[in-house]
């Protein structure tokens, strides 16, 4: 059973996951589009890497808590 910190928590890591999926669908977007320069697009790779990173790091998370209630 969850407790109190750990329900806020799960509650905030369902809307934090949502927000990076947004993110990192807008990314790759972005990115697919051709139009961005060289550097420009070097750029939003790192950034894109870095969301999927907290990404994956919030998903395991959200996984543990979800077992656990």
């Amino acid at each position: 059973k969850l407790s109190f910190a750990e329900k806020r928590e799960f509650e905030k890591l369902e809307k934090d996951i949502e927000r990076l999926e947004n993110q990192k669908n807008e990314l790759e977007a972005l990115m697919n589009s051709g139009a961005l320069p060289h550097e420009e697009l070097y750029e939003k790779s790192i950034e894109l890497n870095e969301v999927k990173a907290s990404l994956d790091e919030k998903e395991f998370r959200w996984l543990e808590l979800s077992e656990m209630s």
